[in-house]
Order: C-alpha cells, then structure tokens, then sequence
C-alpha cells in the first residue's frame, strides 16, 4: 500500500499506514520528509525531491507526487513535459474563472480528478467557490444549479463521445460562460500533465491579476486554524 504526504504528517495516512500494518504486504510512504511521521510508521520511504515549505499550495509537490505514483503503476514512459508546459501556458487564458460565481471544471476519465484538483486550487489560492463533476454528470443535476455569473471550464483530453462540443455551444447561446479546452498531443501522461500545468498556470496568473502575494489560505486564519486540526 503507498501513502502519499509530501509533509509527512498527514493524520490520516499515518492512521491509515497503522491500521494495515497486520495485513499489507509492504506499506510505503510517497514523501519528501523520510524522517517524517509516515516514513517511520511505513516500511519504506520513495522520497520526493521537494523541500518541503509552510503555506504554500501544492502545486510542485502535487506534480511530483502524481509522476512518483505514475512511475509505480506504470514503471517508465516519455513524456514530453516541456511540450505540455508551453500548450498550457498558452491555454491558460481560456480557462474562466467566475469572480462572483461558481468556477466549474469538467473531464471525464483522468480529466476527471484533474479537475478536482483544479477547483481545490481556485479554493486555496483565490478563496473562490469552484467544484470539479465528471462531464456526463453535469448534465443530470448541477447544471440546475447554473448561475449566469458562473463559469464552465471543460476539459477535451479523455472526452472520447464529444460530449464537451457537445454541451458548451448550448451553453453559450444560453447565455452562459463556457470553454472547452482541446487536448495536447496523443499520449495520456502528456495529456494529463498539460491539464495539471493549465490549473496551476490558470490559478496563478488570476492570483497576480488580483495583486496578491500569497495565496488566500495564508491570510484566513481562523479558517486555517480548523484546517490544520483536521489535516494534522
């Protein structure tokens, strides 16, 4: 069983990592601290060359976990890392999100959990309300839910039914904000990187554009006390 905390210290996985310890054949920590609390109660350390710092979102730490854990599941493989930074560095200004509203993020397949990802960065760095749905679930129930002030970002990788050109020209000519950003390239790992980079460049540049010097989580200190307690 792996565990990933960049930390280290993460009660849950350290809790998680106890209970199984009768019954995994070898539990492993995803780290960048291998002296940390998960790499002592683990039986072996896969350390993640970040150096670890406080108040800051997981975007570095996030990207080098997530290739570890590809590497794990899949052993080698090329991927074309430049390549993708720069498509999303250019794809990153159609990516809207809402000042007042709900930033929605869509995909289907490993889209999906990108796009989970991508809201938890709206949250942490702009304090905006955002919410990551599998595309073909959008349509069934959230869509009610859609306001005029909200924005639809729809992620193309992974979309094998055109289900995202199928939903953001109605989107539009109702009146609503919507995007559908096409994939890069053919290989699922650059296609999934490119994605990952796009959130992280998308979130930043509106950072900037709103003058901050730090993420929003940093300052909302009564919220950041509550959260420490139950992450630690």
């Amino acid at each position: 069983m792996y565990f990933v905390s960049t930390s280290g210290r993460t009660a849950s996985n350290i809790a998680a990592a106890a209970a199984v310890e009768a019954v995994a054949r070898e539990r492993v920590a995803v780290t960048a601290d291998p002296a940390g609390g998960l790499a002592r109660m683990t039986d072996s350390v896969i350390f993640i060359p970040y150096r670890n710092a406080p108040r800051v979102p997981g975007t570095l730490s996030f990207s080098l976990s997530l290739l570890a854990l590809m590497k794990i599941v899949q052993g080698g493989f090329k991927c074309d890392f430049k390549g993708a930074y720069s498509k999303a560095r250019r794809d990153a200004v159609k990516v809207g999100l809402a000042e007042n509203g709900v930033s929605y993020f869509l995909g289907n397949g490993p889209a999906y959990p990108v796009c989970i990802y991508a809201a938890l960065k709206v949250h942490e760095m702009l304090g905006g309300r955002a919410q990551g749905i599998m595309l073909e679930e959008f349509g069934h129930a959230p869509i009610f839910a859609l306001r005029k002030e909200d924005t639809v970002n729809i992620f193309g990788a992974f979309d094998s039914l055109d289900l995202g050109q199928r939903l953001a020209p109605p989107l539009l000519k109702a009146g609503f904000s919507s995007s559908v950003i096409p994939p890069f390239g053919s290989d699922p790992h650059e296609r999934v990187f490119h994605l990952v980079f796009l959130s992280q460049l998308a979130v930043l540049e509106r950072a900037k554009s709103m003058g901050l010097s730090r993420p929003y989580f940093a300052a909302a200190s009564d919220r950041l006390a509550i959260s420490d307690k139950m992450i630690y």
